[in-house]
This record gives C-alpha cells, sequence and structure tokens, in this order.
C-alpha cells in the first residue's frame, strides 16, 4: 500500500502543474478568466478557514454552537458567492468545471487547515513548555 501511495503522491506532484497550466490557459483564450491564480484562490482560502475555525470553535465550546454554526455558514456563503462569480464570467460547462475544481481546493484546503491548526497547538504547546530557571537568571546579569 505503500508503495502505491508513493506513486501516486509521484505523479500528483508531476501532472498537476502541468494540469493546472492546461486548465488556465483554456480559461484564459476562452474567457480571459484564470482560475489559479492568487486573487481568485482567496477567497475560497478564507471561506474554508472560517469553516475550520467554526469547527474548532464548536468543539472547543460546546456551549456556543450558534456562533461556531455562523462561522461555518459565513465560510459557506463565501465559497457560494465564488461558485456564482465563476458562473457568472464563464458559461454553464465551464462554470460547472470551475466549481468541480473549486470543490477540490477547498476540500484539500480545509483538510490542510485542519493539520495545520493542530501544528499551531503543538507549536503554541511545546513554546510554553519551558525551561523556567533561565528566565529568573536573566536580570542577574
Amino acid at each position: 500500500m505503500l508503495i502505491i501511495e508513493l506513486i501516486l503522491i509521484f505523479l500528483s506532484y508531476k501532472y498537476i502543474p502541468k494540469l493546472k497550466e492546461k486548465v488556465n490557459s483554456e480559461y484564459n483564450k476562452r474567457f480571459n478568466f484564470i482560475i489559479f491564480s492568487k486573487e481568485n484562490l482567496k477567497k475560497p482560502f478564507i471561506g474554508s478557514m472560517f469553516i475550520v475555525f467554526g469547527f474548532f470553535y464548536g468543539q472547543f465550546k460546546p456551549t456556543d454552537k450558534i456562533s461556531s454554526i455562523g462561522l461555518i455558514l459565513v465560510g459557506v456563503g463565501i465559497f457560494i458567492k465564488v461558485v456564482y462569480e465563476t458562473y457568472k464570467k464563464t458559461d454553464l460547462k465551464y462554470g460547472t468545471i470551475a466549481a468541480f475544481i473549486y470543490i477540490c481546493v477547498m476540500a484539500l484546503q480545509i483538510t490542510f487547515g485542519v493539520m495545520m491548526a493542530i501544528a499551531l497547538f503543538a507549536v503554541l504547546l511545546f513554546s510554553c513548555m519551558g525551561d523556567n530557571s533561565r528566565r529568573d537568571n536573566y536580570y542577574d546579569y
């Protein structure tokens, strides 16, 4: 199973940039619209972070479900707005393809956002755990 995963990772690193370039050139040629640009990927990223923070806030404060649901709904609303703007700039066929691409990108961002949040909490936890004896001797010099 590990060999299959390694082969898939290698193939994805090799072919995803080519696919990204081809999709960008096709959309640029037809609609003068680039999907994989920084400006077009900011809003789905912000929406996915709202969803991640809403999920973690709901886990952190189980009594405050309304705020966590509100954060998640704001993230979903941002994503729906991005898909609507994409449909407005393209036609039905290419808008649907772009919406599917944005769904995949957002799913990956949510997945990696959860992992990054866990890593951030771990870094914060380990940075708070330190040798306190050095702090006392700081002013002795």
